[in-house]
């Protein structure tokens, strides 16, 4: 009997096999149709899964990026507060402070 990647339809003469063979072949049909099945299902629930996965973190993503703005926003307002002596002593001018608060928002 052949191997299963063996089988030529095209020059295959299915009446010189026995009854047995015949029932062998439509087992390994079978079989093969099956593995392929399972295959197919399997690649659809990994994408799935891929997807579902994708979709649950993105909320998280999101509010992760939401809170480093509000942190970066809440930094520059309390910059704003500042004095410019303030702002000197720690090194930034008033321009410095604009020019970081215009650079996020673009």
């Amino acid at each position: 009997m052949p191997d299963r990647d063996e089988i030529d339809i095209a020059t295959f003469d299915h009446r010189a096999l026995t009854l047995d063979q015949i029932n062998e072949l439509k087992s390994a049909a079978f079989r093969r149709a099956h593995e392929a099945r399972e295959d197919y299902l399997r690649s659809v629930a990994r994408g799935i899964s891929a997807l579902l996965r994708g979709l649950w973190a993105t909320p998280g993503r999101i509010w992760v990026r939401y809170r480093a703005y509000r942190h970066w926003r809440n930094d520059v307002s309390a910059l704003r507060r500042m004095s410019d002596s303030t702002l000197k002593d720690i090194g930034l001018t008033r321009l410095d402070v604009e020019a970081l608060a215009c650079r996020r928002r673009s």
